[in-house]
């Protein structure tokens, strides 16, 4: 997918312009990357549109949080009140899974757990393939 087609899917599924949808996919793409191991997140963004890939520095570390507390970090980069950032980042979650192998998503809910089960819009674990 182009980056383009991957913002503009981003700003239909949140109701936002195209720079407003670009900020929400890159701050929830930030705090991923932040939650993931650094090869993980690489893996992950390997599959994302070169742009995204640019946008989005992966660190040394976990970053250990639970999805309030994403959401709560999202919130805060997108000085938005916490729902609002919750339904962006969903947004975002649908589009990367859209995007991205489905091997690929199944490894990231291996990295970050049931309890992201809701966050990321899936009714049950995703298999490996």
């Amino acid at each position: 997918m182009e980056y383009f087609d991957f913002v503009q899917r981003v700003a239909r599924r949140t109701g936002l312009d195209f720079d407003s949808a670009e900020g929400v996919a890159v701050a929830t793409l930030r705090t991923l990357a932040d939650r993931l191991s650094p090869q993980e997140a690489r893996q992950l963004l390997a599959q994302l549109p070169g742009e995204l890939r640019g946008s989005v520095p992966v660190t040394r570390g976990v970053n250990p949080l639970d999805p309030q507390a994403f959401v709560c970090q999202v919130a805060e980069t997108e000085h938005a009140d916490r729902e609002t950032a919750r339904e962006h980042v969903q947004a975002v979650f649908t589009v990367v899974r859209e995007t991205v192998s489905e091997s690929e998503m199944a490894e990231v809910f291996e990295a970050l757990g049931q309890e992201w089960t809701d966050l990321l819009g899936w009714r049950a674990k995703p298999h490996l393939g």
